[in-house]
């Protein structure tokens, strides 16, 4: 796959474009260290390239797989998945810590007017909203559903994201804390709102 660069391979494996995943990579590569030395018997080490061990992190974020699904997938036995995941999880997020534009951040008030023009413009009869919220149930992580909500910005920014902990089912704590972000006059501009197909939080 990272061969061909096909585009449609590598949004469905990895959910970035060819472009961004190279882009990712650098950073990437900065942080992880790659195996140097041959494992028990002289065999070599299973993941081999900086690019393999990114592509199975965030196979593993973005795919709704089990451990047993990435291991077949990446034919790294579970020892060596475990291991390469614990490494690329560090490595990535160290990467994406030195990358100012990976950060999550709270919209200032005026990209939040900006946005709730751009929207009004786009449906005359919405006013103020200037986010959208999502959220999904997914089985990545761990074998019962992971809950999350995220709230985007109207260029597809990411502003606002929470997941909870495996097994609990309280939602409503979590749009919660959406909900104080938005009541927060230091945070949110007057009759700015959030918009999501199911709800709308003011």
């Amino acid at each position: 796959m990272y061969a061909t660069r096909d585009p449609a391979s590598f949004i469905s494996t990895v959910s970035l474009p060819p472009d961004a995943f190279d882009s990712l990579l650098v950073l990437f590569s900065g942080e992880y260290e790659q195996p140097s030395r041959r494992g028990k018997g002289g065999r070599p080490p299973r993941v081999v390239h900086a690019h393999a061990a990114l592509a199975l992190v965030l196979h593993f974020y973005t795919a709704a797989v089990e451990q047993k699904t990435l291991q077949e997938l990446f034919a790294l036995t579970p020892s060596t998945c475990a291991r390469t995941l614990r490494k690329g999880e560090e490595a990535l997020a160290r990467a994406l810590a030195a990358c100012p534009d990976a950060a999550i951040k709270w919209s200032s008030k005026a990209t939040q007017a900006r946005w709730a023009v751009m929207s009004n413009l786009r449906d005359p009869l919405v006013h103020g909203v200037f986010s959208f919220v999502d959220g999904k149930n997914s089985r990545w992580l761990h074998r019962v559903f992971v809950t999350r909500v995220l709230c985007f910005g109207l260029d597809g920014t990411l502003v606002w994201g929470r997941h909870n902990y495996p097994g609990s089912w309280n939602d409503g704590e979590m749009s919660r804390r959406l909900q104080e972000v938005l009541e927060d006059p230091a945070k949110t501009g007057v009759d700015m709102k959030v918009a999501s197909d199911t709800l709308n939080l003011a």
